[in-house]
């Protein structure tokens, strides 16, 4: 199998989702920073008054402060990006589930069926070919069920049915049957 050359099929869907990611990396960069600064000032503070007793380097004076606002900043980044991720699957989940139960009627032979994604859904192309299929499915099955009718009319006339009517509807039936490829 030929490897993938385009790696943007769908641009639009793409990008939302790579500035989604960058949006949520500088919120946890700012989260962070904003940790490190309140953590960070009450730790300076706090021992710069005990700096008569005691001097400590600044690896040990910044370092508690500095782990424990990653480690805050890390769990609130899981867990808004996990949110995000969760509203941004279900945006392509729901209209995949959708369509399966589309196509799977479609499979059973309904064709009055229709569907109908909400408005920040995915895959809305993908929805529109499938309507579009099966309206033209519809028409056409629906033109050789009304030449099929006509030529049940036509045999069932009393006395022997014009031939030049059979033909021709039976014409009409293979002119749509043969548009699909079998």
């Amino acid at each position: 199998m030929p490897r993938r050359r385009n790696y943007f099929i769908k641009r639009a869907f793409q990008a939302r989702l790579i500035i989604n990611a960058y949006v949520f990396a500088l919120i946890v960069l700012f989260l962070s920073a904003v940790l490190i600064y309140f953590f960070g000032g009450r730790s300076v503070s706090a021992n710069f008054y005990q700096a008569i007793l005691e001097i400590k380097n600044t690896r040990a004076l910044i370092l508690p402060s500095l782990v424990i606002s990653v480690i805050l900043a890390a769990v609130i980044g899981i867990i808004l990006i996990s949110i995000k991720f969760l509203f941004i699957s279900h945006q392509i989940a729901g209209p995949l589930y959708r369509l399966e139960k589309v196509i799977r009627e479609i499979t059973a032979g309904n064709l009055l069926i229709h569907t109908k994604l909400r408005k920040k859904d995915e895959m809305k192309e993908l929805a529109d070919d499938v309507n579009a299929m099966v309206a033209l499915y519809r028409e056409k099955l629906g033109s050789v069920k009304m030449s099929l009718e006509l030529l049940e009319q036509e045999l069932g006339r009393e006395g022997t049915p014009d031939m030049g009517v059979v033909v021709s509807r039976l014409n009409e039936i293979k002119r749509e049957i043969e548009y699909f490829k079998l």
